[in-house]
């Protein structure tokens, strides 16, 4: 086998891993291991086409990276509570109330959840 082969394979074999890696995240269970699967064929797609000067592929994963890396970040608890307000249903909280006052922040307002109220209709006529 000559030299030339023998780089040639393993440049297709960087490319068969990385489709590997897609293909695991098409099975991972959590957003976790489905970042990192995306994450790692990223990289190794990023690797290939480097190798096979295919500038399309090598464009495509190098934007993914940060996509895959802020969006498990997020998934991670990138954003604490104190930091980023939730939008949930509920009623709002002023700043400095006596509910509020474990907020760590004391600028920020705050959404308190409460269970929705269910009212009893009596049937019309009795």
């Amino acid at each position: 086998m000559s030299e030339t082969a023998i780089i040639a394979s393993g440049v297709d074999l960087v490319g068969y891993l990385a489709a590997g890696m897609v293909l695991l995240t098409f099975v991972a269970r959590s957003m976790v291991s489905l970042r990192l699967f995306a994450l790692s064929s990223n990289l190794l797609f990023v690797i290939y086409a480097a190798l096979s000067g295919l500038t399309p592929i090598l464009v495509l994963h190098v934007i993914l990276i940060p996509v895959n890396v802020l969006r498990l970040w997020e998934v991670r608890g990138g954003w604490s509570t104190g930091m980023k307000p939730q939008k949930e249903a509920g009623r709002l909280v002023r700043p400095g109330s006596p509910s509020n006052q474990n907020a760590p922040y004391r600028g920020l307002v705050r959404y308190e959840h409460r269970r929705p109220r269910y009212v009893r209709h009596r049937p019309l006529g009795r």
